[in-house]
């Protein structure tokens, strides 16, 4: 891991323009992780280092996101595109192409369903807690000074992927790192508020309607959540209200297993799922299709069917992975 680090920081410095992105719909930890990195690269004397994504009302008060670039703001070519918190399947289409033109691709990453073949470089770690926590690590790897603005941005990763430290992915180096963020002078109430419990109130609704109308399977210990693309126009919702409802479903007495299905189009639709104890959703996810996966306790998939076929298929799914 040394040696990445190291071959990862020569490659940064040696290249002219840098992309920094995450998944095409970012989440605290992809964002958290590209800001922090690029402040880093920065630092270590990196000329250009720009950072792909679109921010909703959760993150774009994070320090330094309004230098992200949307897709029509992107100038290609860039001579090094690093992807975080998600692989290069999972990018916006302007992403995409900088990823296939560029001469030297890279992944850092967390998940582990993310395959390091067809990058130049992958610093992948599925026992780290976030890909904000590979930052913090090449941050002292590196010698870089860890200031407020990039402490805030990695605690935003670090609260996100841990669920505030409730999830198993929590370990006493996750609260040591969380300790060493902390006494850098960051408002960690206010952050984990931000980021984890704060609601639009159209977002409210939508919730609300998600939880009136769960689906209960295998004597309740599985949960089903439904959203579909008229009730989402019917609230005047958008994407990033959707955020954190599939924990929810998750979080009630006795459910072992939560699914949440968001129709995307007529043939279309997300499944996220989330686990307790019992159930790899990764594995999961890869058996509803092919390019999904993340965590054992949280992963996601595409599936190409109308939502009320396919959701008949995942629960079909979801009640065999109890007998795996």
């Amino acid at each position: 891991m040394h040696d990445l680090q190291f071959l990862l920081q020569k490659q940064c410095i040696e290249s002219e323009r840098i992309l920094l992105s995450g998944p095409s719909s970012p989440d605290g930890d992809s964002i958290g992780a590209c800001l922090a990195l690029q402040a880093l690269l920065l630092q270590l004397g990196c000329q250009q280092v720009d950072v792909a994504g679109k921010l909703s009302f959760r993150y774009n008060w994070l320090p330094n996101s309004s230098c992200c670039l949307s897709d029509d703001e992107l100038t290609a070519p860039y001579s090094m595109v690093i992807i975080l918190d998600g692989d290069h399947h999972r990018l916006t289409q302007a992403v995409k192409s900088a990823f296939k033109k560029s001469k030297v691709t890279a992944i850092i990453d967390h998940h582990q369903s993310t395959k390091p073949e067809d990058y130049t470089l992958a610093l992948i770690d599925p026992n780290a807690s976030s890909t904000c926590t590979l930052i913090f690590e090449l941050a002292h790897a590196w010698d870089c000074q860890i200031d407020q603005a990039i402490a805030t941005n990695l605690y935003a990763g670090l609260v996100f992927d841990t669920g505030a430290f409730r999830y198993q992915n929590t370990t006493a180096e996750t609260l040591k790192m969380a300790e060493s963020l902390m006494m850098m002078g960051i408002d960690h109430s206010m952050i984990s508020a931000k980021i984890l419990s704060e609601r639009r109130p159209e977002g409210v609704q939508l919730f609300a309607h998600v939880l009136q109308n769960i689906q209960y399977l295998r004597n309740k210990s599985v949960t089903v959540g439904l959203i579909q693309l008229d009730r989402l126009r019917h609230f005047n919702c958008i994407e990033e209200d959707i955020e954190g409802i599939v924990e929810q479903l998750l979080f009630i007495t006795g459910v072992e297993v939560a699914a949440l299905c968001i129709e995307q189009s007529e043939q279309t639709f997300k499944v996220s799922l989330r686990s307790r104890t019992v159930v790899d959703v990764a594995a999961l996810a890869h058996s509803i299709s092919q390019s999904g996966g993340g965590h054992i306790r949280a992963a996601g998939a595409t599936v190409h069917l109308p939502i009320h076929t396919g959701i008949e298929m995942i629960k079909e799914k979801l009640l065999a992975a109890f007998s795996h």
